[in-house]
């Protein structure tokens, strides 16, 4: 083993390339440091994007009107129909976000009284209905 360890430290590694070069090539190798900058940037540049691109999916999927109407509609069971018709309230009502029909039933009442719901109005009573049912008294407490 000795042997080959002064094998090894007779040869000169810095030339070991030299056969495969053609005369007068020159040596135009990148320093260390410079490799190292650049793989650096490179990186960072790459985490950089990654990050940005998961927060934007992240603001993405974390509010989408439309999808929360819809998820709304689906949990209270309305038909086709009907999701029109809110729909077609939120617009007349200039709302910014058609789940907000959800929250208060003063919407729904207003529609009630516009002239353009009048053919609508038994499919919006029944939406009332549906989203904010009348309090019944307990059979119960008698």
């Amino acid at each position: 083993m000795g042997a080959a360890t002064r094998m090894i430290g007779q040869v000169a590694f810095e030339r070991l390339g030299d056969r495969f070069r053609g005369q007068g090539a020159a040596d135009y190798g990148i320093s260390p440091w410079a490799l190292a900058v650049v793989a650096a940037v490179a990186i960072g540049l790459a985490f950089y994007l990654a990050r940005r691109f998961r927060a934007s999916r992240k603001e993405e999927s974390r509010f989408k009107p439309k999808q929360l109407f819809s998820e709304l509609c689906g949990a209270h069971e309305l038909n086709r129909k009907q999701r029109r018709i809110l729909k077609k309230l939120a617009g007349r009502l200039h709302l910014r976000h058609p789940a907000a029909l959800f929250l208060d039933a003063t919407a729904i009442e207003q529609a009630l009284r516009m002239p353009q719901f009048l053919d609508q109005h038994e499919e919006l009573e029944a939406i009332e209905e549906r989203l904010f049912p009348a309090e019944r008294p307990d059979s119960d407490a008698a």
